[in-house]
């Protein structure tokens, strides 16, 4: 869905995690592996659509007809969003997910010899990722309150 979003930001993280997230398989140089995009498109909607569902239908209390309550719920998606992004790739990293024959040449620098002497894939590579993640949230959570905030019938003049 988003997949190709990604790519817009992609310049944050390093491009062997990116490559990762595409499904870049070593064994055959292309990409044969489940495509990881598609997970974080899917919490990305699933959150932000929830979250702003909840806003503008379920509290829908004049008392929350302020921008900076719509602002508190647009960092709640963020901040879901980004820990849901830095988590799984940094999951995948600690646990051994990104160190497999088909994958290895994105996690680890080789020399001539084939011994590893280093690694592509960082911690703030993961911490970077989820930053984008949250980029996007942001923007998907404005975007779906514009058209949310019409049927809402307290909250319509929130956020403008």
């Amino acid at each position: 869905m988003f997949s190709y979003l990604y790519a817009l930001l992609s310049g944050m993280y390093c491009q062997q995690l990116d490559q990762y997230l595409w499904g870049y398989d070593c064994t055959c140089q292309c990409r044969n592996l489940p495509d990881h995009h598609t997970f974080f498109d899917i919490w990305l909607l699933l959150t932000t659509i929830g979250i702003a569902a909840i806003y503008y239908f379920a509290i829908n209390h004049p008392r929350w007809n302020h921008r900076w309550h719509w602002l508190l719920f647009l960092t709640l998606s963020v901040i879901i969003n980004f820990a849901i992004g830095a988590y799984f790739t940094y999951d995948d990293l600690t646990n051994g997910n990104l160190n497999t024959p088909q994958t290895s040449c994105l996690l680890n620098q080789y020399d001539s010899n084939g011994n590893t002497i280093g690694q592509f894939i960082e911690v703030q590579d993961c911490l970077m990722f989820g930053l984008s993640n949250a980029i996007f949230a942001a923007v998907f959570f404005f975007i779906v309150s514009i058209g949310m905030k019409f049927g809402s019938r307290n909250c319509k003049y929130v956020p403008f």
